[in-house]
């Protein structure tokens, strides 16, 4: 249920750490507040309030967390790191528009380890900024090299609310921009409602002048926040992305619907494009493409896929524009 503070609109997430001494256990006060602090921290990586309750396993994740923080120095040192490209598709021109850069990185010891884990330690390392550095600028080379083959895709690239609040991003981005050759209309930052709705009087003013060189602005993981109307319309954002976890069960029960429904509807009123991300069959495609959904991302138009294999992918799309009664046997 949301605050108001002078007529403003406070929304609050709380997060608890919760340790329990079992009867005969003999812990320190000291010890006590760090299992609780640990606890916390698990309850702080989910995007809604919660509480954890402390763990053995959770000690030593931290110590795997040490050994992935040193791992991490290393892979940012020697470019360990790799960006898979998944195709963005008009669902009204059957036609890829764009591509999500996705970074994926494997282990000197050949252990891939999922960006879910690793851009936590890695934010909490402090080289998050120097990973999203490397996917710009390899995002953007890669874009001006296919644009060399013929190939005008944009290329969306994930960013955090700490890099946005950095009042020097803007001018990375810019920077990265001249070096690659690639325009600002080429690019896409994507950055999650969770985070761009921490703060987002602060925020307005580089997302406005990122809008100003050309880039497109993007919401991920659009509905799982407290996004509304007013917050939305007061920032630069040119697109919208559909959570999976609200397509996936689509076209389901009346309520999956009507969310939906209702997030479709607001992308109009925004007069922003919204792009259904997890589409994995037809139904999905067919109840989508019924309620004008604009755009959409997932497995049935193409997985995620090397920067060599992408320009194979976009042109069997194209060859078939994508019908989606031939999707199965075509992508």
């Amino acid at each position: 249920m949301p605050l108001f503070l002078a007529q403003r609109e406070i929304r609050l997430r709380t997060h608890a750490g919760l340790c329990v001494v079992m009867s005969g256990e003999t812990v320190d006060a000291r010890t006590l507040i760090g299992r609780a602090e640990m606890a916390a921290d698990q309850a702080r990586s989910g995007a809604h309030s919660a509480a954890a309750h402390w763990s053995a396993s959770m000690s030593s994740q931290v110590l795997n967390d040490l050994q992935l923080a040193s791992a991490l120095q290393h892979a940012v040192e020697h470019s360990e790191f790799q960006l898979l490209f998944q195709p963005q598709i008009n669902m009204n021109r059957g036609d890829v528009y764009g591509a999500e850069a996705l970074i994926r990185w494997t282990s000197p010891a050949g252990v891939t380890i999922a960006p879910g884990r690793f851009v936590v330690v890695a934010q909490e390392c402090g080289v998050m900024d120097q990973i999203t550095l490397w996917s710009l600028r390899e995002a953007c080379r890669q874009c001006a090299a296919w644009e060399q083959l013929g190939l005008h895709i944009r290329v969306a690239v994930n960013i955090t609310a700490n890099q946005l609040a950095n009042e020097r991003f803007v001018d990375t981005v810019r920077g990265v921009l001249n070096e690659s050759g690639v325009s600002g209309a080429q690019l896409a930052m994507e950055i999650s409602e969770a985070a761009i709705l921490s703060n987002p009087q602060a925020f307005s003013a580089p997302l406005t002048t990122l809008r100003n060189l050309g880039v497109t602005v993007c919401v991920d993981d659009f509905g799982v926040g407290v996004a509304t109307l007013a917050n939305m319309k007061a920032l630069p954002v040119s697109e919208l992305k559909i959570d999976r976890s609200f397509i996936r069960p689509l076209p389901g029960m009346a309520p999956d619907r009507m969310m939906v429904q209702t997030m479709l509807a607001l992308s109009k009123q925004l007069n922003v494009r919204m792009v259904a991300v997890g589409v994995e069959n037809v139904t999905q495609w067919a109840w989508l493409k019924e309620y004008d959904c604009d755009c959409a991302q997932g497995w049935l138009i193409g997985k995620a896929v090397a920067a060599e294999e992408f320009p194979g992918l976009v042109g069997k799309i194209r060859q078939n524009k994508f019908a989606a009664s031939s999707a199965r046997s075509t992508v």
